[in-house]
């Protein structure tokens, strides 16, 4: 596999359809953790169907948008089609990475790292 100098939005595509996939295949493992607030069981259930709602909104984006405006629609629809609290969490970290890719074509390697700094600063007390 060759080493990327960036990260593209079809790239980001596969990243979130992989994630998507595992998500589908540890679902129910994901649904046995949840005991907070409330043992509901749907964990799992609860982020894939998130993820699938960002997904769906991020095929609005077209082919040709940049990683920006990619990442911008999906966290858009992972927030409006979160579920639960765990739905609710993971559309914002999504949102995070999002804002921190807002406007660029491309992702470098010092972009991606910047995601997770935003995330970083946004768990803090």
């Amino acid at each position: 596999m060759p080493v990327l100098a960036a990260l593209t939005a079809a790239d980001l595509r596969q990243v979130v359809l992989r994630f998507r996939d595992a998500l589908r295949d540890h679902q129910e493992e994901l649904n046995r953790l949840n005991v907070y607030p409330v043992p509901d069981g749907d964990t799992g259930t609860n982020m894939l169907l998130t993820l699938r709602a960002g997904l769906s909104a991020g095929e609005t984006a077209g082919t040709e948008a940049g990683i920006g405006l990619l990442a911008e629609r999906i966290a858009r629809g992972a927030l409006l089609g979160a579920r639960g609290n765990s739905g609710v969490i993971l559309s914002q970290m999504i949102r995070g990475a999002a804002e921190a890719m807002a406007g660029l074509a491309d992702a470098t390697p010092a972009d991606l790292a910047r995601t997770w700094l935003c995330q970083e600063a946004s768990l803090a007390p």
